[in-house]
């Protein structure tokens, strides 16, 4: 998250991500609730934090300006979790495996499940198989092909942005993971699985080099398709 938010608003902020486990019991917002103030390392966490995203039914995804739409493996069921770029108490930090996400879910094979956001929201998401064990590095930090999001970002003229990002997991030497990929308004960034290809993909701190999807104002659907394989 640290690059699209550089990009969208020339600021040093931390990479995405407020940590979380996949415990049953990790709290969820069943609807939207108040925008938290605007800080532009972090957007809208929502109040209570974690209410700026929501499951919905797939069929109530039009009803909303912001959602993504995980489309869950032909094979395997996966766990999703979500997370905003700062935590409850306004401060940057990746994910961490002991911790937990303001909104986890399972999509079983074969199915998708839908989220929605409140405007200026900006974090990320991981993806496991079910019953697998948490990749983590040295530091507890989640490892993985993260999605990144960035929802009409406040200091950008509400520009959004998207991405897949391996930084985190190259970091720690480590590529064998399942593929991810996210598509909005004819723009795509993916990584196959065990980082085989490539697009528009975070895979280090150069800003020049890495950029992600950025797209302008307005309301934007994503798709991300789980093990992707290329």
């Amino acid at each position: 998250m640290y690059l699209l938010i550089t990009l969208l608003a020339g600021i040093s902020a931390a990479r995405a991500g407020y940590s979380g486990s996949f415990l049953d019991s990790a709290p969820s917002a069943t609807s939207l609730g108040k925008r938290s103030l605007p800080v532009d390392a972090c957007g809208n966490v929502g109040v209570p934090y974690g209410s700026n995203m929501f499951l919905i039914s797939d069929d109530d995804v039009p009803k909303y300006k912001y959602t993504i739409t995980v489309v869950g493996s032909d094979t395997d069921d996966y766990r999703v979790g979500m997370w905003n770029t700062c935590d409850e108490d306004h401060q940057p930090r990746s994910p961490r495996v002991t911790d937990v996400f303001p909104l986890q879910f399972t999509v079983p094979a074969g199915s998708r499940r839908s989220v929605a956001f409140d405007g200026g929201s900006h974090g990320g998401f991981v993806t496991f198989r079910s019953g697998s064990a948490i990749p983590h590095s040295a530091a507890g930090v989640v490892l993985g092909f993260w999605g990144e999001f960035v929802f009409a970002h406040e200091s950008s003229d509400e520009s959004s942005a998207f991405d897949v990002c391996a930084f985190e997991a190259l970091r720690a030497g480590r590529a064998q993971f399942s593929g991810l990929r996210i598509d909005g308004r004819d723009e795509v960034s993916f990584i196959a699985t065990n980082l085989t290809s490539q697009a528009n993909a975070i895979l280090s701190g150069d800003v020049a080099t890495n950029h992600g999807c950025v797209l302008s104002s307005g309301p934007l659907s994503l798709v991300a398709t789980v093990d992707y394989r290329g």
